[in-house]
């Protein structure tokens, strides 16, 4: 059962490791990552996956395998638009770490038992294939209209109401229509507002450059005794005039997402930090289990400097 993440971010509970598996069959004509009436559930299987999450707009990726999958099982994932949802957590109880689209199920032997893998892509469908049709009157806000067409992409909302205010006050005074991409229409609306945007488990996450999601008490602590392994080391050299990232490693736990924030104290470095990304490897059964995020500090700005948001009451297009 899913526990309360602020319960098992502590290190007295990051032990005796738990993997729950969730598996929609394809749903005709659907986009949107929702659990059916006809998903089913895998818990006491051997299952081993990899996931790559970053706070880019193009899709998050994952790769499960499970062991002895049953042949009724494997027959209900044929077909394009199976859906999945991977849990992982200790013996207190388990959380989500990936939601996606199967992109093709993958069947072989190991001997007499059959191993499943499944290929991920987070709301990868709608990214794809997601398209609008939308007209808006004259003053229709910016809020209004990424609402929108976060409804017609098929993701759910996710932060988007955080933004009310900001996008609220940006109007399209000669009204406002879109036909085409999703993709291109979110990227369109939200150029030039110093905002970026990615799907994190099938909803819409928006951030300003230099921030982070939730609020600055939502953080993760990170040290000795709340997961962290070895010591942080600094990442690749980047350009000039960037931010360094700092590459952190962690057994798996809750919270350690694109865009959350983290409390890391090891013997060089302190401070809070915002993960930029995340690559995950679990093993239920032994192995592998930690997170190895990128990080850069609380107010460091990601990737080019940019140039900033113009502040403008009202915006036109035809």
């Amino acid at each position: 059962m899913p526990t309360n993440a602020a319960a098992l971010a502590t290190g007295a509970v990051l032990f005796d490791r738990r993997v729950r598996l969730v598996i929609a069959p394809p749903v005709l004509g659907s986009l949107k990552l929702v659990k059916t009436q006809s998903a089913f559930t895998v818990e006491d299987l051997k299952v081993k996956f990899k996931l790559a999450k970053s706070l880019r707009k193009e899709p998050n990726t994952g790769q499960i395998e499970v062991w002895g999958l049953d042949a009724s099982h494997r027959g209900m994932l044929q077909g394009k638009g199976a859906r999945c949802w991977l849990e992982a957590g200790y013996q207190s109880g388990t959380f989500q770490l990936f939601g996606g689209d199967v992109r093709f199920p993958g069947h072989r032997h190991d001997g007499p038992e059959w191993i499943t893998k499944l290929e991920l892509g987070d709301g990868e469908r709608a990214y794809k294939h997601g398209r609008c049709n939308v007209a808006f009157k004259g003053g229709t806000s910016k809020y209004d209209v990424l609402k929108e067409l976060a409804r017609q992409s098929g993701w759910d909302l996710g932060n988007v109401t955080d933004f009310a205010a900001s996008l609220g006050i940006e109007q399209y005074t000669n009204g406002y229509s879109a036909s085409g991409s999703v993709v291109g229409a979110i990227d369109e609306l939200l150029n030039g507002q110093g905002l970026s945007w990615s799907i994190q488990g099938g909803k819409i996450q928006i951030l300003p450059l230099a921030g982070f999601v939730g609020t600055a008490t939502q953080v993760v602590q990170l040290d000795a005794d709340h997961g962290l392994i070895g010591s942080p080391e600094y990442g690749a050299s980047q350009k000039p005039g960037t931010v360094p990232s700092l590459k952190v490693k962690s057994l798996i736990q809750p919270g350690l997402d694109p865009g959350k924030l983290i409390n890391l104290v090891s013997e060089d470095h302190k401070g809070v930090f915002i993960i930029q990304k995340v690559d995950i490897d679990g093993d239920s059964e032994g192995g592998d289990w930690y997170c190895a995020c990128e990080v850069l500090p609380q107010g460091g700005q990601r990737g080019k400097a940019g140039k900033a948001a113009k502040a403008r009451k009202t915006v036109s297009k035809r």
